[in-house]
C-alpha cells in the first residue's frame, strides 16, 4: 500500500495500480486497497471502475471517518471534471436567462 501511495504522489500511476493490485490479492476485503485503487481511479477519470472500488470500500469501512471519507470521494464521482465543457442544450431559454443574455 505505501508504495502504491509513494508511486501515485509521483505521479508514477502504472507503478501506483501494480501495487494497489498487489495489496487488494493479498487482503481481498480490506478498506485501504478498495479506497486507494477507487481514489486514483477517480483521479484519472476511470468513473466506473472508481465506483465499483469506491462502493466496496464503502461496505468495507470500519470505522465513521473512513465512511465519510469514502462518502466524499462518491460525491466527488458525481461531479463534472473541471474544465469540462456543459453540453448543449436546446430548449427555449428561461425568461431570465434570456433578460441576462441581452
Amino acid at each position: 500500500m505505501l508504495l502504491g501511495l509513494a508511486f501515485a504522489r509521483a505521479r508514477q500511476v502504472a507503478r501506483a495500480f501494480d501495487h494497489f493490485e498487489r495489496a487488494l490479492e493479498l487482503d481481498p476485503d480490506g478498506f485501504g486497497p478498495r479506497c486507494a485503487l477507487g481514489e486514483l481511479y477517480l483521479r484519472v477519470r476511470v468513473v466506473e471502475e472508481a465506483r465499483a472500488h469506491l462502493e466496496r470500500a464503502a461496505e468495507a469501512a470500519e470505522t465513521p471517518a473512513e465512511e465519510t471519507y469514502v462518502d466524499g470521494l462518491l460525491r466527488e464521482l458525481a461531479k463534472p471534471p473541471p474544465g469540462m465543457v456543459r453540453q448543449p442544450t436546446f430548449r427555449q431559454p428561461t425568461r431570465r436567462r434570456a433578460e441576462r443574455d441581452r
